[in-house]
């Protein structure tokens, strides 16, 4: 189960500490952002800690947006677009960073896709190329295809195969049921196997437009020049007469969509689901209501969050895994701020699975109980420091603050990402004992408990997946749009 923060623990604020001696604030300015004409939104923040510039094109395009027929075409499409340019082989796609002591990569998230580059300042200029050049002059080769259907299905194998995996799925299936945050993002075998060509392309038609793009640029350049680089580079990219398709896509509920006047949230009940898996250890998962970035609370409801994680001062952890025969092996707890309401993840494991009931009346208990928590002081200020020690941290490694970043770049914004070290440091006690009056003395969740098949003699859970026989024929009644892809320039 994924879990995101941007701040640090209290056990690592004293490696964040040392570390913000070695990068210190004023090595990075402040942050521009602004938007071009062609719609595309473009951040730009120098960090002068070294002679490097990471360029990172975050689309709107994910796991969450797709329909049942697409689910799992964003990623695949990731895959894709390295495969080979009018003007550039997959080969010299690579070689032509790496040459230069440059990085490239992509990831695929339920909310975004993201394309980087990691280059040597003067040379950055050429990996925006290359980027657009991705992202909007590729050709597909037919020859690829079998290849990368090939890799994303063995992606899926290996995560298949991962301890866990049939619990995260059960987790996610009925913590985020009816919304597009239940689709996996790598999708199913079938649809990857089935998916032809045409379609492919017309969903990157689509999706892969300046105006449901953001770009971050951040590194060792100055803005102004920085500027007419951009407007140079992506400037001229011009969105088709075509609409983004997001109808297929979230479901949630209208009511928590964007509704931040009121702490109406799904779930809105306390809910238990029960199944047995081909794991060898129990998994007790749960998601539970919290409020939505843009409310007051939510910074109080994150520090409490990081507390409950953190090691020698959790009552929560001790609870859970002190005392000569503690209840779980592991336990970890998380914020997410999604853009239409945010949960708290709690994930527990254990090796008995008779603890099941013990782990939940006991989670409960303690989230209850922390109203009334009197913690030490210096843990809280722990926390906080941690939090601005590791934004400086992450901040000075360029190519990977992308990858930090992305759970909340497109759902809650730049401007989360820019002001919450200093919304975390006005947060304070009093502010946390009120959210967890409001959020956690009966807290509305969603828990699953997945322990193995042993000797129950009930059928393993297995996610469910699509028919080769329904992918098959959906396709073979749909029909795309005709592309001349060697007929179509750089602008989109």
């Amino acid at each position: 189960m994924r879990r995101t923060t941007l701040g640090a623990t209290f056990g690592t604020a004293i490696l964040c500490s040392f570390l913000s001696i070695l990068c210190p604030a004023g090595s990075a300015g402040a942050a521009e952002t602004y938007v071009l004409e062609n719609g595309m939104t473009v951040i730009l923040k120098e960090q002068h800690g070294s002679p490097m510039v990471s360029s990172i094109v975050f689309v709107r395009s994910g796991s969450k947006y797709e329909s049942r027929y697409e689910n799992g075409i964003t990623h695949f499409l990731e895959h894709l677009l390295f495969d080979g340019t009018a003007t550039l082989t997959r080969e010299e796609l690579d070689a032509s960073i790496r040459d230069l002591g440059g990085y490239i990569n992509a990831f695929t998230r339920k909310e975004l896709t993201a394309y980087l580059v990691l280059l040597p300042k003067q040379y950055i200029d050429y990996g925006m190329t290359v980027q657009t050049d991705m992202l909007f002059n590729s050709v597909f080769p037919e020859q690829e295809l079998a290849k990368e259907r090939k890799v994303v299905i063995e992606e899926m194998k290996r995560d298949a195969d991962a301890a866990g995996a049939a619990a995260d799925e059960f987790f996610t299936s009925r913590a985020y049921a009816e919304t597009g945050y239940e689709r996996p993002v790598l999708g199913y075998q079938a649809f990857i196997e089935n998916i032809p060509r045409e379609a492919i392309i017309d969903y990157w038609r689509r999706f892969y437009i300046p105006r449901n793009m953001t770009l971050l640029v951040i590194g060792d350049f100055e803005s102004e020049a920085m500027k007419k680089t951009v407007a140079g580079i992506f400037g001229p990219l011009k969105n088709p007469d075509l609409p983004i398709d997001h109808s297929g896509a979230t479901t949630v509920p209208p009511e928590s969509v964007k509704d931040v006047s009121s702490p109406v949230v799904s779930p809105s009940t306390q809910e238990r689901h029960d199944t047995v898996a081909n794991v060898t250890s129990t998994y007790v998962n749960f998601s539970v209501a919290a409020p939505h970035y843009a409310q007051d609370d939510y910074y109080a409801m994150d520090i409490l969050a990081q507390y409950l994680g953190t090691d020698g001062v959790s009552p929560l952890l001790t609870a859970l895994k002190g005392g000569a025969e503690p209840l779980a092996t592991e336990v970890s707890v998380g914020l997410t701020p999604y853009e239409e309401f945010s949960r708290l993840e709690i994930s527990v494991v254990t090796e008995q699975a008779e603890n099941r009931d013990a782990i939940i009346s006991t989670v409960m208990d303690q989230l209850g109980a922390m109203a009334a928590h009197n913690p030490n002081p210096r843990s809280i200020e722990g926390i906080k420091t941690g939090v601005r020690t590791n934004d400086i941290y992450n901040e000075a490694k360029l190519h990977y603050y992308g990858f930090m970043i992305s759970p909340y770049i497109m759902s809650a914004g730049w401007d989360f990402v820019q002001t919450y070290a200093d919304r975390i440091a006005a947060t304070t006690w009093t502010d946390c004992v009120a959210a967890a009056g409001k959020w956690l003395t009966d807290p509305r969740y969603i828990a699953t408990v997945v322990r193995p098949v042993g000797e129950s003699g009930l059928p393993p859970y297995v996610p469910t997946g699509m028919l080769a026989e329904e992918v098959q024929a959906h396709f073979a009644a749909a029909s795309f749009p005709v592309y001349d892809l060697a007929a179509v320039p750089k602008v989109a």
